[in-house]
């Protein structure tokens, strides 16, 4: 997964690298191919100009307490909206490829600079944790010794057949434990490495939900 430790990695490691308008690399740079060059060694693909840049990502309010590691920050020195981009850095520092300086470095995110900032995108934007949906388990273990007389019934049964066949296994969702569910409960165990005794306790109906669905 992306992340901003990364991206400022990358740019850490061309500091001192020489700034030339229109360079891409790999001893000198502008100020958005060495942004992009960042975010895609962490496989994430921007254009190439600050103009399509900023539209990228997520906007973030102008407000020096709201940003993260990683945030572009865009900027207007020569009379032309977010025609510069510089990466924030943590610390009130960005880290930057500067005309102005003649070289990819730390600058102060000061008063001053703030004063010329135009825009902020966040680009690595996480996404909320969710907790997987797990039915509760019913409190019995699904078991077939072999003979039909004897299988077990029941919706809980339905909702474990029907979870698996939306995983892909193929077999009856009819409410019945028989050879066919305990066929498919066995290769279950044995893909997910849980103890393969064509049983559904507690361990196999909750793995049914929280492995991921291929």
């Amino acid at each position: 997964m992306a992340s901003a430790a990364g991206v400022l990695n990358f740019v850490a490691k061309q500091l001192g690298d020489r700034y030339r308008l229109g360079a891409v690399g790999p001893d000198q740079w502008d100020c958005s191919s060495v942004v992009q060059a960042a975010y895609a060694s962490e496989g994430v693909k921007l254009p190439r100009l600050t103009y399509e840049q900023v539209k990228c990502g997520v906007a973030i309010p102008k407000d020096r307490a709201a940003l993260r590691d990683g945030d572009l920050i865009f900027s207007n020195w020569i009379g032309r909206k977010n025609s510069h981009v510089a990466l924030y850095a943590g610390n009130n520092r960005i880290l930057v490829a500067s005309s102005a300086v003649g070289k990819v470095c730390y600058e102060i995110l000061d008063n001053s600079y703030w004063a010329h900032v135009d825009a902020i995108r966040r680009v690595l934007v996480t996404a909320p944790t969710v907790t997987p949906y797990v039915p509760k388990w019913p409190g019995r273990v699904f078991v077939y010794d072999g003979k039909p007389e004897h299988m077990m019934h029941g919706q809980d049964i339905w909702t474990w057949q029907n979870r698996m066949h939306d995983r892909g296994w193929r077999l009856k969702v009819d409410g019945w434990y028989g050879k066919e569910s305990r066929a498919v409960c066995f290769a279950f165990q044995e893909e997910k490495k849980l103890l393969r005794d064509g049983k559904v306790g507690r361990e196999t109906w909750g793995a049914a939900w929280t492995a991921p669905v291929t």
